[in-house]
């Protein structure tokens, strides 16, 4: 639930540490990028971040969360010479489940992004709030709706519904993970 601005300071000074350029995009559904399809699927961020490295004679890929799921799937078919992902969102043999999904999707269509964010937070097991009853955690929710951070993620709480379900058709085993090229 973050967009490319979020990483700025990131990109700045990971820039200055390696001594070359890093580029930020934002994906489908963030900022001025263009919307995502309603059959979006992670092929349309893997095309994207193709693009990108076309465009910028770029080989090596950083992601975080839904970025380090699109980094670690297109390292698999796009000419990736070095790769580094931070708390990927992948589900390797069924780890993510699709039991909240429909629930979340119901909330995010209501309109209910406070309770839709709780169920996302306890679908993904995502930090020590997630362990709240639901109901706590969507009144800890709207505690943070008038919040910077609070405000867009409730923007971009659409693009999470489709982004879980790519996240969950693309289920695999770990080990065709082991290939790829990592970052030593």
């Amino acid at each position: 639930m973050v967009t490319a601005a979020d990483y700025t300071k990131f990109a700045q000074k990971l820039s200055a540490a390696l001594g070359r350029p890093v580029h930020t995009f934002n994906r489908r559904g963030r900022g001025a990028s263009s919307p995502q399809a309603e059959d979006y699927t992670l092929d349309a961020d893997i095309r994207d971040l193709d693009a990108v490295m076309k465009h910028t004679s770029s080989t090596d890929v950083f992601g975080h969360s839904f970025g380090g799921a699109v980094a670690l799937h297109a390292a698999r078919t796009l000419p990736v010479e070095r790769l580094a992902v931070y708390d990927p969102a992948v589900s390797v043999n069924h780890s993510v489940t699709a039991g909240w999904t429909a629930e979340y999707e119901r909330a995010t269509a209501a309109g209910d992004d406070d309770r839709a964010l709780a169920v996302l937070q306890r679908g993904l097991e995502a930090g020590t709030r997630s362990r709240m009853p639901l109901s706590m955690l969507t009144i800890a929710n709207k505690l943070t709706a008038g919040t910077s951070e609070g405000k867009q993620q409730r923007e971009l709480m659409r693009t999470g519904v489709r982004e879980i379900k790519a996240i969950i058709a693309a289920d695999m085993p770990a080990e065709p993970f082991l290939e790829l090229p990592w970052k030593r």
